[in-house]
C-alpha cells in the first residue's frame, strides 16, 4: 500500500518563517513564526471554495457585473484611462445583455468553450424574435464588448467574437426642416404660441443655429457665452441625468453665435433672475438641470402644435443640426470649419481647427446668419 499523502504540510523556512502547502497547491507563507497560525490560515484557505479558472466560467458567470454603472470592470479601466462610458450606454447595453443573452443557451456555455458559431448562432435566434438589424448589432456589440475586454485582461487567448461583423440594414436617416417649417417654428412672434416660454424658445432656437447636441445645450453655463467675441465655448455636455463631462469625443470646441443670437439671448438672460455666471443657460426655476424628457417632450410638442408633417419623415431634435449643417454645404462653407464648429471633426481637422481664436470662425458666424435670413 503506498504511502498516504497528508492534505497539508507545514516547514519552517527562511527567517524562521511556518509555511503550509495544500495538496496539489504551492507553498504559501503565513507571514509568521508562530506554528499555529500557519495552521489556522491554512484550515481557512481549505474551506473556501476555490475560484474557478475564467475558461470554466461560464459566459453568465464572466458577464455578472459587465455594464454595471460602478461595477464594470471595462468602465473602472476605461474611466482611469480617460474615455469612461456613459452610464447611460451601460444601462442601455446591460438591458440588451439581460434580455436576449443571459436567457440565451449561450449564457450557460464555459467561457473555454464557446467558438464563433455559438456567437452567431445567437445573432440568429435574435433574427428568429425578428429584431431590427440595428438592434441585433447593438447586442452583439455588448457579446463583443465583453469578450474583448476577456482577450485584453488576458483571462482568456482566443477571442471568438473576432470577426463577427454587423450586419446591413435600411439606415434610418434623420431629415432636415424646410424654411417654412423653420419659420413656423422660430418666427418670434410665434414663440409664446409653439414653445410655451420664452426660455424653451430660446433653448432649441440655440441648437438650429449653432448645431449643439442635446447634452451640450443643457450643459450651457453663461460663463461659456461671449457676448463680445460672439462664440460659445462648448466645454461641458450632460452625459447622465447626473454626471457631466466633456462634449463627444473629448474634444472642447468653440463655436459661433449669430448677432440675431446674440441679441435673443440677451434678452432671454435679462428675464433670468439674479443670474450667475456659473449658472445653467437653461435650468428650472430653482437652477435645477432639464433632462431628456422636457427636451423631447418639447420638441414634440412645438411638431403638433406647428402642424409639421412627420409622415414618412424621421424628424428629431437632432435634426436641428443636421438642418445648419445642409444650410452651410448648400452655400460652399469651408466643410472642415463646419465639422469643428458642429463637433463632427476627425482627428486631423480638430488638430486644425479647434486651438483657433473665434474670429477665424467670423466669416462662418456670418454664412450662419445669412443661412436663416428672414426667417425669425
Amino acid at each position: 500500500m503506498g504511502r498516504i499523502r497528508k492534505e497539508i504540510r507545514y516547514q519552517q523556512r527562511y527567517k524562521k518563517i511556518w509555511y503550509y502547502k495544500i495538496k496539489d497547491k504551492r507553498w504559501k507563507s503565513s507571514g509568521s513564526t508562530l506554528k499555529r497560525v500557519a495552521v489556522e490560515k491554512a484550515n481557512k484557505a481549505l474551506l473556501e471554495p476555490e475560484t474557478p479558472k475564467i475558461s470554466e466560467m461560464t459566459f453568465k458567470e464572466y458577464a455578472k457585473d459587465f455594464f454595471i454603472p460602478g461595477k464594470c470592470p471595462r468602465e473602472r479601466r476605461l474611466e482611469i484611462e480617460g474615455t469612461k462610458p456613459t452610464d447611460r450606454h451601460l444601462i442601455i447595453q446591460r438591458m440588451n445583455l439581460t434580455t436576449h443573452v443571459l436567457s440565451s443557451p449561450l449564457a450557460n456555455k464555459k467561457m473555454g468553450s464557446i467558438k464563433r458559431a455559438d456567437i452567431l448562432n445567437l445573432r440568429d435566434s435574435l433574427f428568429e424574435k425578428e429584431l431590427m438589424p440595428s438592434t441585433v448589432n447593438k447586442i452583439i456589440s455588448a457579446v463583443k464588448t465583453i469578450f474583448s475586454e476577456a482577450e485584453y485582461r488576458e483571462d482568456l487567448l482566443y477571442n471568438p467574437s473576432k470577426g463577427v461583423k454587423n450586419v446591413k440594414g435600411e439606415k434610418s436617416t434623420v431629415d432636415i426642416f424646410t424654411d417654412d417649417e423653420i419659420r413656423t417654428l422660430f418666427k418670434i412672434e410665434n414663440y409664446e404660441h409653439i414653445w410655451g416660454d420664452f426660455m424653451t424658445y430660446t433653448c432649441f432656437l440655440l441648437a438650429l443655429n449653432t448645431g449643439m447636441r442635446r447634452g451640450e445645450v443643457l450643459a450651457l453655463r453663461w460663463e461659456h457665452v461671449n457676448f463680445d467675441e460672439k462664440y460659445v465655448a462648448i466645454k461641458e455636455a450632460w452625459k447622465s441625468t447626473t454626471t457631466i463631462g466633456k462634449p463627444k469625443s473629448n474634444e472642447p470646441r468653440d463655436t459661433p453665435l449669430t448677432n440675431t443670437m446674440i441679441e435673443i439671448l440677451k434678452k432671454y438672460k435679462k428675464q433670468r433672475f439674479m443670474v450667475k455666471d456659473s449658472d445653467l443657460v437653461f435650468a428650472y426655476c430653482d437652477g435645477s438641470r432639464l433632462g431628456e424628457t422636457w427636451w423631447k417632450k418639447n420638441f414634440d410638442s412645438a411638431l403638433r402644435i406647428g402642424n409639421i408633417s412627420t409622415e414618412n419623415r424621421k424628424l428629431t431634435p437632432h435634426s436641428l443640426r443636421h438642418t445648419l449643417n445642409t444650410k452651410l454645404r448648400s452655400k460652399n462653407e469651408n466643410p472642415d470649419k463646419i465639422r469643428a464648429a458642429l463637433g463632427w471633426s476627425s482627428e486631423a481637422i480638430q488638430d486644425r481647427y479647434t486651438h483657433c481664436r473665434p474670429d477665424h470662425f467670423r466669416e462662418l458666424g456670418e454664412a450662419m446668419e445669412k443661412a436663416y435670413e428672414g426667417l425669425f
